[in-house]
């Protein structure tokens, strides 16, 4: 278990070995795209994302996830990911949604805030995060990228399962963070 604050230090050092962030994201989303696969069987799937590197994880595990099954996206703020993510974003863009609908049988993945969060989550952040909680209590399955959006905050979701990237994060544990899975993204073992 590494303290978050590692994990920029990792992405860094891993760009200077020659595994850029890109290549990291890639891996990443796959690996979500994985797990979102399995849980999910025929459910439809929602994701959504936020304007930073989590997001950006969210957006290529949609583009996987599509293949295979109903996906759509919703983007808490679609100029920062437009500007941070364009590559990533026009991959995904026909799966774009504008409204949040009514969901229960389905799963939702919950790529808005990562590791780089930082006090209590504001809006739409904050509205987002409720509704998803609210979700899960009416029956939808929730899966979190790397940390539940809010972690270690007093408003954060209430995943089913985490997917953590490369290791789990201090302070992670079943009751804040659902069900572990720690997926391999290609970090340098000397990053």
């Amino acid at each position: 278990m590494l303290p978050s604050t590692e994990f920029k230090i990792i992405d860094r050092n891993s760009e200077y070995l020659g595994v850029p962030t890109s290549t990291l994201m890639e891996n990443a989303g796959r690996g979500v795209a994985s797990v979102v696969e399995k849980v999910a069987g025929k459910r439809p799937v929602l994701v959504l994302c936020g304007g930073g590197n989590n997001g950006g994880d969210g957006l290529v595990a949609a583009r996987y996830i599509s293949e295979r099954l109903e996906t759509r996206v919703f983007l808490a703020n679609e100029r920062e990911t437009e500007k941070r993510l364009p590559e990533r974003l026009n991959a995904v863009r026909h799966l774009l949604i504008r409204e949040l609908p009514e969901l229960k049988e389905c799963v939702i993945v919950d790529a808005l805030l990562g590791v780089g969060g930082r006090g209590e989550p504001k809006e739409p952040y904050a509205s987002l995060i409720r509704w998803i909680n609210e979700c899960r209590k009416r029956g939808a399955t929730v899966v979190s990228v790397d940390v539940p959006s809010g972690f270690q905050s007093t408003l954060s979701v209430a995943p089913d399962i985490t997917v953590s990237l490369h290791d789990a994060k201090e302070g992670m544990d079943s009751s804040n963070s659902g069900e572990i899975i720690i997926v391999d993204i290609g970090v340098p073992r000397e990053a």
